[in-house]
């Protein structure tokens, strides 16, 4: 069983240590902390974010994301079991 809650603590002190650092996050780190804060979400859910955080290449982020293991792709079928509605990807923090 994943433990979401130690894997997002994990994440968000490793990004404060780079922003202590940097100064501020950047709007890769703030969508991952989203995706991780939302477990399963919709290519629509990330659309969405982005649009409202000027981020329009947030789903193919995510997509980069699931190609180094972070998120999975949900299967439609496993989404229909899921009772997950409308044709749309959806992705879960691994």
């Amino acid at each position: 069983m994943i433990n979401y809650e130690n894997k997002l603590e994990d994440i968000q002190e490793d990004m404060m240590k780079e922003n202590m650092i940097r100064g501020g996050m950047s709007k890769k780190e703030k969508l991952l902390r989203w995706c991780l804060s939302q477990k399963v979400f919709s290519k629509g859910d990330v659309i969405d974010w982005g649009k409202q955080n000027w981020y329009l290449s947030a789903e193919r982020r995510v997509r980069e994301f699931v190609e180094d293991g972070m998120f999975r792709h949900i299967d439609p079928s496993e989404c229909v079991l899921r009772g997950l509605k409308g044709n749309m990807a959806y992705y879960e923090v691994t």
